[in-house]
Order: structure tokens, then C-alpha cells, then sequence
């Protein structure tokens, strides 16, 4: 939790270094490129109709949600830390404390966001490598990455009410990605043991309540090893 407070200081830092060099006209404009990129994406008529998973897979539109969520709570703990120091009359000290919620969750959407982009470089790195060696196979390296990229961005959207509450994506659309959450815990499945091996996770894992029904093991007196 320290060290999520810890990024949302650096995300207000920024934008406090900014107002003081170069004026708010021009740091709003550049808080407003993210949201402005993102809206013009999704309001482009063909990515904002579109249910296909090779839409919602994509690194753009993951890219862009994922910014644009960091986006909002940005402004969200700009706007609580304002309201509470001018309106509350509050110390910064004070108000800081006052607004953990919205800074901790910023720090983990900041974190989130960054995983994403190093995701999307590891995957870039990979598709050169195997251009460079032609390589054949079927299933490549850089399919299954995109796959487990798009299962982890997609099941991260699905559970954020911000994309729905701030109209970043339509109650519709947001159904069609959770069935494809589980369309593609299905597609990965039979490449589950390349998966284990590429990540050295051990076999024996898969006995363990975490990867099952863990509230019911936990609610037995069950021990294991």
C-alpha cells in the first residue's frame, strides 16, 4: 500500500512540476491528450462497434484503457485533495490521509499500466526476433503472449466499474468482454503446460486450493503440503 501512495506522489508530482514550468493551460492540454486520444478511438465507429475478440485483444484498445483509467484517477485525487485543503480547510498532511482510497488505487492502476507497456515491448521484441528468424511454427511465442496479454488486460477492464461509469465503454460491450474472458481461459487451455514450463511454475500447484474453489478448501479443515 506504501509503495502505491508512493506512485500516486510521483503521478502528482508531475503534474504540480508542470504547472509551476510551464502554466496550466499547457498541463491541462497534455492531461487531456490521453482523453482525448482514447475518446477518439472509441468513438471511431468501427472500433466502437466492434465485439470481435481480435478488436478487444488488440494492444491499442488495451493500451488506451488502461491509460485512460489512470487518467480519471488522476483528476479524481486532483480534484478530492483540492476539495479538501480549499473547501475542508484541511493540511495537506491531512488531506492526503483523508484521500488513501483514491491514491492507493491509483498507485495499483499506475503499476497495472506499466506492466501492460513492458507487456506490449516484450511482445514487439519477440515478433522482430521472429521475423529476423522466419520462424514457422504454429503457435508461436508472441500468440501466446498476446493471448495471456489479452486474458489479463480484458479480466482487469471487466472488473473496473470505471469504464462503465465514466461511458469508456458501453454496458454491452463490457458483457461481450467478460464472455471473452472465458473464451480465452478455454483457447489457452491445452497450452497451460507451456505456460507452467515458460514461467517455471510448479506442476504441483495445481493441487492447491488456489487455482480451485479456495473459499471452500479454506472453510475445511484441510491441510496442505
Amino acid at each position: 500500500m506504501v509503495l502505491y501512495q508512493l506512485a500516486a506522489k510521483y503521478l502528482l508530482s508531475t503534474v504540480q512540476d508542470e504547472l509551476k514550468k510551464k502554466g496550466l493551460i499547457f498541463t491541462a492540454a497534455k492531461l487531456g491528450f490521453k482523453k482525448i486520444k482514447t475518446y477518439l478511438f472509441e468513438t471511431n465507429p468501427i472500433s466502437r462497434s466492434s465485439y470481435r475478440l481480435e478488436d478487444l485483444e488488440s494492444q491499442e484498445f488495451l493500451m488506451n484503457s488502461f491509460e485512460y483509467r489512470e487518467w480519471v484517477l488522476l483528476m479524481k485525487l486532483v480534484d478530492k485533495l483540492q476539495y479538501l485543503m480549499k473547501r475542508k480547510k484541511l493540511s495537506s498532511f491531512d488531506a492526503w490521509s483523508e484521500a488513501q482510497d483514491v491514491s492507493v488505487n491509483l498507485g495499483l492502476v499506475y503499476s497495472e499500466r506499466i506492466m501492460m507497456r513492458e507487456f506490449c515491448r516484450a511482445i514487439e521484441k519477440q515478433e522482430e526476433k521472429e521475423r529476423k528468424t522466419s520462424q514457422t511454427n504454429q503457435v508461436s511465442d508472441s500468440f501466446l503472449l498476446k493471448k495471456l496479454r489479452a486474458l489479463w488486460g480484458l479480466s482487469i477492464i471487466s472488473k473496473d466499474p470505471i469504464f462503465v461509469t465514466y461511458q469508456y465503454v458501453s454496458v454491452e460491450r463490457m458483457k461481450r468482454i467478460q464472455d471473452l474472458v472465458s473464451e480465452l481461459c478455454t483457447e489457452i487451455l491445452p497450452f497451460v503446460n507451456i505456460y507452467l514450463e515458460a514461467f517455471d511454475i510448479p506442476l504441483e500447484i495445481l493441487n492447491t486450493p488456489l487455482v480451485g474453489d479456495w473459499i471452500a478448501a479454506n472453510s475445511k479443515n484441510v491441510e496442505y503440503e
